[in-house]
């Protein structure tokens, strides 16, 4: 990872300015990002959720999602969006909850976090 992180740095040309090496960090938070969501095989396991939640709900379950990332975000969103449409939710978040400022305070991971939900049809 020390060795990939070099790498990044140097080919953006970290020149040591302030703004130069917070680019590289992002963009190197963004690469171990993308590498552990492929070598996990993270979206894929999501769609496969998101294919059997409304078969694994009873009538007026709840169901809650917790995402990190607009790839993530977007294809819960979607998925719920769709369900609704078709019949299978009766209920959907029209927007999602965020953390408040307190426990972003206190969890800096928590300012990425969005939950969306979904309740199944009667």
């Amino acid at each position: 990872t020390d060795t990939l992180d070099r790498l990044l740095r140097q080919g953006l040309g970290a020149d040591g300015s302030e703004t130069a090496v917070a680019d590289a960090k992002m963009a190197a938070r963004r690469t171990f990002q993308a590498l552990r969501i492929a070598v996990n095989q993270e979206l894929s396991s999501l769609d496969a959720l998101l294919r059997v939640i409304p078969m694994s709900l009873g009538p007026g379950g709840r169901v809650a999602i917790i995402t990190f990332h607009s790839g993530e975000d977007r294809r819960v969103k979607k998925a719920f969006q769709e369900g609704h449409r078709a019949g299978l939710y009766s209920e959907i978040a029209r927007d999602v909850v965020r953390s408040r400022v307190e426990e972003t305070r206190a969890n800096r991971r928590a300012q990425a976090a969005k939950l969306r939900w979904a309740v199944k049809a009667l």
